[in-house]
């Protein structure tokens, strides 16, 4: 299945399950938000989808990751292209992370306006936003959370700093506790050793 079609029915499949429970004025009421967050981004691609009902992508690029929204009236959906962190090719992101996406969006210093075209899979964009070094931080945040990985340590020089640091005064504590033990041991031996020499004299 082409990525065109894949989001489709996937955005297709989400407008069915919020009318099947019964949610759907909650639910749009919730995405009518997210929606106008959006909105203060210029789409980057525009399509129809079978039925003839058009839809918004708005596109972020993150590294070789490519976040994409869709809008589809009051609809909101992010798909992730070669997310970090796992074997998909596609991920569907969870509507937490559609959330934060939309509150990135509404900061202008995290990101900047490509004006070219690109294709991803087969969509092709027109114009996209390409997020700097502080969005790349938030972006990176939001998908430890998303996708998170249980190995990954802080790599910066002061935590590993800090972190020789205590290792190092907890083994001096330890240390020192040792000194006092060994002392007595020592001393009460010593005691021990004269005590059977005066008894064989």
């Amino acid at each position: 299945m082409s990525a065109r079609l894949f989001l489709v029915f996937s955005l297709l499949s989400i407008s069915f399950s919020f009318d099947l429970m019964g949610q759907e004025v909650s639910a749009t009421a919730d995405n009518s938000a997210l929606a106008d967050r959006f909105k203060s981004l210029d789409v980057s691609y525009l399509g129809t989808t079978q039925n003839c009902i058009p839809y918004d992508v708005y596109a972020l690029k993150y590294h070789n990751t490519w976040v994409l929204t869709i809008l589809e009236q009051e609809t909101v959906a992010t798909f992730v292209t070669r997310p970090p962190r796992s074997d998909e090719k596609v991920h569907t992101a969870s509507t937490y992370f559609t959330e934060g996406v939309s509150y990135l969006v509404e900061i202008d210093s995290y990101f900047k306006k490509k004006k070219r075209k690109k294709t991803v899979n087969d969509l092709e964009l027109y114009g996209f936003y390409k997020l700097n070094k502080k969005g790349k931080r938030a972006m990176r945040g939001m998908l430890l959370l998303e996708l998170p990985d249980e190995k990954e340590v802080p790599d910066f020089f002061l935590f590993k700093f800090f972190h020789s640091l205590f290792s190092k005064a907890e083994k001096e504590v330890d240390d020192n506790r040792l000194k006092p033990n060994l002392e007595e041991k020592i001393k009460s031996t010593e005691e021990k050793i004269n005590a059977q020499v005066d008894d064989i004299k």
